[in-house]
């Protein structure tokens, strides 16, 4: 240990040693004294006429670079630290430049850079964002500080707060913010994180800014091609004191939800009674009375195609810097018609045939279920249950809204109002028709079930209406309204409270939502409306299912139904005959209607 300690303390001396005598040899060479030697010419600027021109360069030699332009997203990520550095609660912020750098399609999409959130894809596009694990509906969004007034679009959906966030382009984003915690000036009722949406300013980009988008949606469920794109023009005068930003978009989307469902478990014992078959089996020991098995196996086909359009506009006028107001309007419409279809057979009606077996968890994965279709009959008495449900609806949100906002600033002062109201609505409107069954059929939960007689299920003479009431056509007009204004005065101290916020804010939200349901429109067999037949979901296989039923094709020679082609893989009967739909529900319900108004105007 001794010899390594004065190997260490001689390294250090010598270093200390070296160090200096380069620095002297520095100081005389750059020191302001010339040198007095006068041995060596070559250092003496007097005796060396070549110095001189060695230490001036020729300035006729000498050439113009070219500009030389570095660019980077520093500004971008020093915006967002500050947002979250100088705020007093926890804030998450991304701006313009962030957004830009992914393909984002909607304003969800770009929230989901920052942490904590989580998109909801339940149907097709993005619509709601969960924030930390919070239901959407438990979260707040404001468009450049003002709420937006949204109608439901989807027949039977409850009212929520959740934001449709599908609704807006991300070109119009200049900056977003999520307040994680509330703070006293914030509007209230967020639990999750209140969302902040800036759209860009008109002054605050280069004139003549022109930014756009162009994409493809694919689904290889419907194996087509549906476009979208959005555009963004901005433009203000050279005294940069008037300005207008316009943006639009359109988007298309066709949605296929296609799979199976289990609507609740019965256990073996509970229907052994009514089923000898089943009883022998728990008595054989093959299952026990506690395994469970389905009460019924639904197969559903949900098909959308959406076309969604929205126009922005915002006008800025900034006279001096004191000064600023800016009106922003608002329009956007979106075509969101559907069709649903069920099939589902009732496993725990009886006559059960067999059951089992169960697998270690205690769940019966097959059975069979004994059954005689009826023929013509609106008064089928069969055992075996098979019911197949029809929705097609129809769904046109219109939003509209105008917004104004300005801030008059002081000598460490400032007054800023805002101003305005958004309205949507949507005429839901719902066809619906359910048809029963009554032929045997047999189900597994990993291939689905097939009908024991497959030449009578694809008969349509042998499903018929048999609920007495031959369907219903449905309308909820549904209105929403959003009104506001509030008054914000901030002053600037130097002392120990550095700001102080006072501020007034008016709020008003209205929804309305009424039922116009017309039922009785006669009882109808599939050979009055026409069938498709029935075929396997499309990508069974791919999920582990793997029936087997038949494939027969809408048949072009009968009416369209809305049963038609529901499960096919026939793309142009399924379009034909969603139009088809549409149009039958629109007559039918104004016939109803006619008669409906006469009987309240005879009484």
């Amino acid at each position: 240990m001794s010899h390594r300690k004065t190997l260490l303390a001689a390294s250090i001396v010598a270093g200390l040693c070296i160090s200096m005598s380069l620095h002297a040899q520095d100081a005389q060479q750059t020191g302001t004294t010339p040198p007095t030697s006068s041995t060596n010419p070559t250092t003496n600027p007097t005796t060396n006429p070549n110095a001189n021109a060695q230490q001036a360069p020729d300035q006729s030699q000498a050439k113009q670079l070219a500009t030389v332009t570095v660019t980077g997203i520093r500004a971008s990520l020093q915006a967002s630290l500050d947002t979250k550095r100088n705020a007093d609660a926890i804030v998450d912020a991304i701006t313009a430049t962030d957004i830009g750098k992914f393909p984002a399609t909607n304003v969800a999409e770009a929230l989901a850079q920052i942490p904590g959130v989580t998109l909801d894809r339940l149907f097709g596009a993005t619509q709601r964002v969960s924030i930390d694990g919070i239901d959407p509906s438990l979260n707040n969004a404001f468009l450049d500080g003002h709420p937006v007034a949204q109608a439901m679009w989807l027949y039977g959906d409850s009212p929520n707060r959740g934001f449709n966030y599908s609704l807006l382009p991300p070109e119009i984003l200049g900056q977003l913010e999520i307040f994680k915690t509330p703070e006293a000036r914030l509007p209230e009722g967020s639990l999750g994180g209140t969302v902040f949406m800036h759209t860009v300013q008109p002054l605050d980009v280069p004139s003549n800014t022109l930014t756009g988008s162009f994409g493809v949606n694919y689904n290889d469920m419907v194996d087509r091609q549906r476009p979208n794109g959005s555009v963004f023009y901005s433009w203000h005068n050279d005294d940069k004191t008037f300005g207008v930003d316009v943006s639009a978009q359109h988007y298309e989307e066709i949605t296929s939800r296609q799979g199976q469902e289990i609507f609740g478990y019965s256990t073996a014992g509970s229907v052994a009674s009514a089923n000898p078959a089943v009883a022998s089996e728990i008595a054989a020991g093959t299952i026990k009375a506690s395994d469970q098995f389905p009460n019924e196996l639904n197969v559903a086909d949900f098909q959308q195609t959406e076309k969604r359009n929205s126009v922005f506009v915002n006008i800025q006028y900034k006279p001096s810097d004191h000064f600023d107001s800016t009106l922003s309007l608002m329009y956007m419409n979106d075509s969101l018609n559907n069709i649903n279809t069920s099939l589902y057979p009732i496993a725990s009606a009886s006559p059960i045939t067999s059951l089992g077996p169960a697998n270690s968890a205690g769940f019966i994965t097959s059975g069979s279920v004994a059954g005689t279709a009826c023929y013509h009959s609106f008064n089928c008495a069969s055992p075996a249950l098979t019911f197949e449900d029809n929705d097609a609806r129809g769904s046109y949100v219109q939003t509209r809204g105008i917004d104004w906002r300005g801030t008059y600033r002081g000598d460490g002062w400032s007054l800023g109002g805002q101003a305005g109201v958004s309205t949507s609505r949507d005429n839901i409107s719902q066809a619906f028709e359910e048809f029963f069954y009554g032929g045997g059929f047999n189900w597994n939960t990993a291939k689905g079930f097939n009908f024991t007689e497959p030449s009578q299920a694809n008969n349509p003479g042998y499903w018929a209406d048999t609920m007495g009431g031959g369907g219903s056509i449905a309308y909820k007009p549904y209105k929403s309204k959003d009104a506001y204004a509030q008054i914000d005065f901030t002053k600037q101290f130097d002392g120990f409270f550095n700001e102080l916020l006072v501020g007034a804010r008016y709020a008003s939200h209205w929804e309305s939502q009424s039922l116009i349901d017309y039922s009785g429109l006669g009882e109808q067999s599939l050979e009055d409306v026409g069938f498709g037949g029935l075929s396997n979901l499309q990508g069974a296989k791919s999920i582990g299912l793997g029936g087997q039923f038949g494939a027969a094709r809408c048949h072009p020679g009968l009416p369209v139904h809305l049963q038609c082609g529901a499960q096919s893989r026939q793309r142009p009967h399924r379009q034909q005959r969603r139009a088809d739909v549409q149009q039958h529900v629109q007559h039918a319900a104004e016939e109803q209607l006619a008669v409906w108004s006469g009987q309240l105007r005879q009484r």
